[in-house]
């Protein structure tokens, strides 16, 4: 999961330097993947570092792809039916979303194979 924090984060960050170098009227706003995309990066690098918070924190970077999805989703979704609906906005928010839930599905599945290991072990035991 290390490596998958690490990927997402720094595409999640792209999408942000994309949303804000991209647009036509330069706003903060348009950084808000790169803020998403760094708190996964750093749990990333903090699970990696330390083990005992690993579980931890790749659980927080999970809750923040949640947070992430549904704040993008949240915006595309009523903006999808409007006439003077910006085209490069909702690609960015598309970006966002698809990359969220992406690494969302993964952290899921990293947790169930986890939790396998784990009843394999006690079983073993």
């Amino acid at each position: 999961m290390v490596n998958a924090a690490t990927i997402f984060g720094i595409l999640l960050i792209g999408n942000g330097l994309y949303g804000y170098m991209g647009s036509e009227a330069k706003s903060v706003t348009a950084f808000i993947p790169a803020f998403f995309g760094i708190a996964i990066l750093l749990c990333g690098f903090g699970s990696a570092l330390n083990e005992k918070l690993r579980k931890h924190l790749m659980h927080f970077s999970a809750l923040v792809a949640l947070l992430g999805a549904l704040a993008a989703g949240g915006r595309l979704i009523p903006s999808l039916g409007k006439e003077d609906a910006k085209s490069f906005v909702q690609v960015n928010l598309a970006i966002m979303t698809a990359l969220c839930i992406g690494y969302l599905i993964a952290c899921v599945r990293s947790f169930r194979a986890a939790r396998k290991r784990r009843e394999e072990t006690a079983a073993a035991n």
